[in-house]
Formats: structure tokens, C-alpha cells, sequence
């Protein structure tokens, strides 16, 4: 700009040979200098890019899951800028421990996240996954059906209960006579 209504809008000069996008063209520096004309004496200017590291959104999703004797793991989401998928590697523990979970219960989730991208900074995250109870099936059975003439002998049951993740017992019945 300059007396006389001089307004130009010139691209800058690049020493990075593009207008910088990634942490890696910090330092680039973006100037112009203008040669002057008949009423202008010449003039310039450059600024010099810092780029730091973004930090990435880490989030803890999943479940909640049924008890079914296998482990369930958290899905664990690494987002940066405008959603974009970042790659790393993350550590993850349920209420401390680096194993998925398989029983039922509540679990704390903590993610550290090890940045692979350049652009971005390691990062933490945490929440929660829940693993519901699985029903159960029991069932009682007597020999020879529930109703039967007086014999003078024993008419036993037995009992069975099984379920989700090989839950398989058989224990004493409990009579109501004693």
C-alpha cells in the first residue's frame, strides 16, 4: 500500500516453495518485495511460520456388551483436524489392567495415545465400558414326573443350570418339605 491509492494484493514468495500446511514448514518464511514505480520508493516485508502439534481427540466407545465368555475390548477413536483419522498406537487398560475384559462389571478405560503423525502430539483419553450379566437357565427335574402314587421310596430331583460362557452346574435341589 502506499500514497496515491497504490493497493496491491501480490502472491507471496515461499521459501518453502508452498504456503505452509504441516509442523515440518515451520520456519518457512512468506515474503514480497516490491521494486517501487515512479511515485513509490520500493518496500518489502516476510513473516516466518511456527507450526506446532495439534493434539488429537481421543475417545473411548463400545458396548455395553452381554457377558458371553469372550473379552471385549473398547473401540478407541483417534480424531485430529476436521475429523481426520489419526495413526498411532495407543496402550489400554480396564481398571488398570492391560487385558480386555470378559466378566461382567464396569470398567475404566484409559487410553495413552503414541502419535505417528508429525502433525500431531501424543495424547490421553478415557471412559467406560459396561459388561452386562447373561441369564441363566435352571431347570429342575424329577424321575418318572411330579405327580405319583405313594411307593414308599425316594422321588429325587435334580437340578441344572447353564448358561453364557459355559456356565454348567448341577447342584442339590432345595426341598420345601426338608
Amino acid at each position: 500500500t502506499g500514497a496515491g491509492g497504490l493497493s496491491l494484493t501480490p502472491d507471496p514468495v515461499y521459501s518453502c516453495g508452498h504456503a505452509p500446511i504441516n509442523v515440518a514448514d515451520s520456519g518457512c518464511t512468506a515474503s514480497y518485495n516490491f521494486a517501487g514505480d515512479d511515485n513509490h520508493n520500493p518496500s518489502s516485508d516476510s513473516k516466518t511460520y511456527t507450526i506446532s502439534k495439534a493434539t488429537p481427540l481421543v475417545t473411548v466407545s463400545g458396548g455395553p456388551f452381554t457377558f458371553d465368555g469372550n473379552s471385549h475390548a473398547a473401540t478407541i477413536t483417534v480424531t485430529g483436524v476436521g475429523g481426520a483419522t489419526v495413526i498411532g498406537s495407543s496402550a489400554i487398560t480396564y481398571n488398570g489392567i492391560a487385558t480386555a475384559p470378559t466378566n461382567a462389571g464396569t470398567y475404566a478405560v484409559s487410553v495413552s495415545f503414541t502419535s505417528a503423525d508429525n502433525n500431531y502430539d501424543n495424547a490421553s483419553g478415557s471412559g467406560s465400558i459396561l459388561i452386562n450379566k447373561a441369564n441363566s437357565t435352571t431347570v429342575v427335574s424329577v424321575a418318572g414326573g411330579t405327580t405319583f402314587t405313594y411307593d414308599a421310596t425316594e422321588h429325587p430331583a435334580t437340578v441344572s443350570v447353564i448358561g453364557a460362557g459355559g456356565l454348567s452346574l448341577t447342584p442339590d435341589p432345595v426341598y420345601s418339605c426338608g
